[in-house]
């Protein structure tokens, strides 16, 4: 019985996505970006910003096939190991935000005031 339970709760704790607004920002140093002028500054951060909103949307369909994988668990044990989705970016998404505070520090400290203004806009909507 205990392994019954074991095996019935197991797919709760391994393999979920989480969701993108909730994956937290990995520490990257403003330094990184000290020698760029503002704007090589403005084209990183562009470039940073589209694979952040790809992986926002991957993400999305990863945490969706997790959640019906693990509902499908109620009714049977196995198939939940079946159909996780392994599709979750979290390490790639924490670095991409910590990327764009990053370049938003570098942009302030070079006092690049039309592309800080940019990223603190994009930094709300996207919910970096």
């Amino acid at each position: 019985m205990k392994y019954f339970l074991a095996a019935a709760v197991l797919p709760l704790f391994i393999g979920c996505a989480s969701k993108y607004e909730s994956i937290p920002a990995q520490k990257i140093p403003a330094k990184k970006y000290q020698y760029y002028e503002c704007n090589m500054l403005e084209n990183r951060f562009e470039k940073v910003i589209d694979r952040a909103y790809k992986l926002a949307q991957i993400q999305g369909v990863a945490v969706t096939m997790d959640r019906v994988a693990l509902a499908s668990g109620v009714l049977n044990i196995v198939f939940p190991f079946m159909f996780m989705s392994g599709g979750s970016k979290d390490g790639e998404i924490a670095i991409l935000k910590g990327e764009v505070i990053a370049i938003e520090e570098a942009a302030l400290n070079k006092k690049c005031v039309d592309l800080y203004t940019h990223i603190v806009e994009n930094r709300k909507s996207a919910e970096i």
